[in-house]
């Protein structure tokens, strides 16, 4: 396990300095029984860390609540694969059972799975979702600090689909809102910190300029 980290950290217990710059690779002499026994009456600490796609270094994962908004660029078959596999990539994972999934214009069956929601007017859920958090304001503390404290934060990642334009650029505002446990990945031109650019049979993360073989 490596983890690569966005600008200089010293590593915490469990982890050793990585041989890439700024990146943590698992301390070989720290069994994993013990740390799973350690975390188990704590809330996750990064559930929006999904699986992405693939590298020549194995899977790839990105914790996708430090971007806030993503946007996607490439043919419609790929983005639209792409986020299909990341709605099964939340219902399945252990530590996302508190991330409740919005999906628009992406895959009308994906409802049937647990914690997806399909909503039958996008325009007018998102003009809801919209006005309850500007009546709500931005949160004092970020997700990571009350989830180090020991209290769970769920989170909501809304999936946009081609064609919901307007609605993407709506929930933007939500996005943006300090420490709001809400992440926009639209495939839609918007104002974001992120951007993947699906070519051919690899995309592309940027700033990082990360290329991965999407799943």
């Amino acid at each position: 396990l490596e983890v690569l980290l966005d600008e200089d950290s010293l590593a915490p217990r469990g982890f050793l300095e990585g041989s890439q710059p700024r990146s943590w690779i698992l301390d070989p002499d720290i069994e994993v029984r013990q740390l799973e026994g350690e975390a188990a009456d704590r809330p996750p600490y990064a559930p929006l860390l999904l699986p992405v796609g693939g590298t020549g270094g194995g899977d790839l994962l990105l914790e996708l609540g430090q971007f806030g908004v993503i946007e996607l660029d490439g043919p419609l078959e790929a983005t639209t694969g792409w986020l299909r596999a990341l709605t099964v990539a939340v219902a399945t994972s252990p530590w996302s059972q508190h991330v409740d999934v919005v999906a628009i214009g992406v895959d009308p069956i994906l409802n049937r799975m647990p914690h997806v929601q399909v909503p039958g007017d996008p325009f007018d859920w998102a003009q809801q979702v919209t006005d309850r958090a500007a009546l709500e304001g931005p949160r004092p503390d970020s997700r990571y600090e009350m989830r180090l404290r020991g209290h769970r934060v769920d989170e909501t990642l809304v999936l946009v689909g081609p064609g919901y334009e307007g609605v993407a650029q709506h929930l933007v505002e939500v996005a943006e809102l300090t420490n709001t446990p809400f992440t926009l990945i639209a495939a839609a031109p918007v104002r974001s910190e992120g951007r993947i650019q699906f070519e051919g049979d690899r995309a592309t993360l940027e700033p990082t300029g990360v290329t991965f073989w999407p799943s």
